[in-house]
């Protein structure tokens, strides 16, 4: 069965770390990828930064336009992917070497429409890093809010069975689609594979 990854970065004004998030993807050790990226008109150096890359490497797909907001451009992302699996890597994250292999072998899309791999959170800042292995956290459930969403993959069938990310939620609109997922009965695949090196500071992470 075809396992065509679809990885979704959305971006605006990520110039500084874009490029690390664009290296551990090309760089990967599995190559039947597309790479969407959606970049919400960023006034920085971060077209300039995608446009030397998508130049050299067709798999590289830019979508540069206003959006209102991050699920508005995971939206976006799912409506232009191509794969079978989709995940999402946020342009001041990167995916660990191999994250790409251990889905390809791991997510069996004929029993599970739901892959949440580990990943581990760091501070530049603050020399903090520690990995979050699906083993050792809560599984999902309508109480549970850790989401992680940067260590999902989903099925693009989730989306057609459940909707996409609902843009009136600003943060938690993640948590609202794993809800529904649940109320629906879909099945979710847990693994302790590194997916994800997320880098503390996004708009979740401040509890206010």
């Amino acid at each position: 069965m075809s396992k065509f990854i679809s990885i979704i970065t959305c971006v605006y004004d990520g110039a500084k770390t874009i490029e690390d998030t664009i290296l551990s993807i090309i760089k990967q050790d599995f190559q039947d990828f597309e790479y969407i990226i959606i970049d919400g008109k960023s006034k920085d150096d971060t077209l300039k930064i995608v446009n030397r890359y998508s130049d050299k490497d067709s798999r590289i797909k830019v979508f540069s336009e206003s959006d209102t907001g991050i699920y508005d451009a995971y939206n976006k992302g799912v409506h232009h992917a191509k794969g079978d699996v989709l995940i999402y890597v946020n342009a001041d994250d990167f995916l660990f070497q191999g994250a790409l292999k251990g889905i390809y072998e791991e997510f069996n899309l004929k029993k599970y429409d739901i892959y949440a791999g580990s990943i581990s959170i760091l501070s530049e800042d603050t020399n903090y890093y520690k990995e979050n292995f699906r083993s050792k956290i809560p599984k999902h459930s309508l109480t549970n809010p850790s989401v992680l969403t940067p260590g999902i993959c989903f099925s693009k069938e989730v989306f057609k069975k459940v909707g996409k990310f609902d843009t009136s939620f600003r943060i938690c609109a993640d948590f609202d689609l794993i809800c529904r997922c649940l109320n629906q009965g879909l099945k979710i695949k847990y693994s302790d594979v590194l997916l994800n090196n997320m880098r503390e500071g996004g708009i979740s992470s401040n509890i206010k």
